[in-house]
Parts: structure tokens; sequence; C-alpha cells
């Protein structure tokens, strides 16, 4: 299992965390601060027969994206709160050992 997280820019309010099983609607090449979209890696991961079994997306709408800017309280309140699902889940799931700042 793969699992990514990533920042939005959808419309929703800051904070809004989602969750995708495969790859969301996403355009290739579409507007991204990353070299490649996640639609052209999984693409990429496809080509070179490296994709996982199973891929779980999770976005957190921003607040903004101006550089250099801090997280907004919003924000950054659901980032730590995803960051507590995921190494619960995957902690009682048996995935690969989480690193220690998400234990």
């Amino acid at each position: 299992m793969a699992v990514v997280i990533d920042a939005a820019c959808s419309g929703e309010p800051p904070g809004v965390v989602r969750r995708f099983r495969g790859v969301p609607s996403l355009p290739h090449g579409g507007a991204s601060s990353h070299v490649l979209s996640l639609a052209d890696a999984v693409e990429l991961a496809r080509a070179l027969g490296r994709m996982p079994g199973e891929l779980v997306v999770y976005t957190v709408e921003g607040a903004t994206f101006a550089l250099g800017a801090e997280l907004s309280e919003p924000v950054s309140a659901a980032v730590a709160a995803l960051a507590r699902t995921l190494a619960r889940d995957l902690s009682r799931s048996g995935e690969a050992a989480l690193p220690p700042a998400c234990r």
C-alpha cells in the first residue's frame, strides 16, 4: 500500500481533509508545485511496474500557497489530526514501521 498526502486547492474551506482510494480524477500535468502531477507519477509507476496494489490519497485543503507562508490554524490542526489518524491506522494494520516522528 502507498499513502500519498498533499495540499489541495479545490475551493473547500482551509483544513478540509479528503480521502481517495486510487487516484482522484486529476489532469495530467495540472497545476502543481511538483515536477510531476500525482496522475503523472502514478502513470510512471505503472509503466515501471512499481505501482503498489493499493493507493490511498489524502488531500488537505490549504489556506494560502504564497511562498514562505506558514500553515493557517485550520490547516495545521487538520495535518496534526491526519498524522495521528494515519499513525494509529497503519500501526493497527501492521504496515511497514512508522518513522519515530509519526509514533
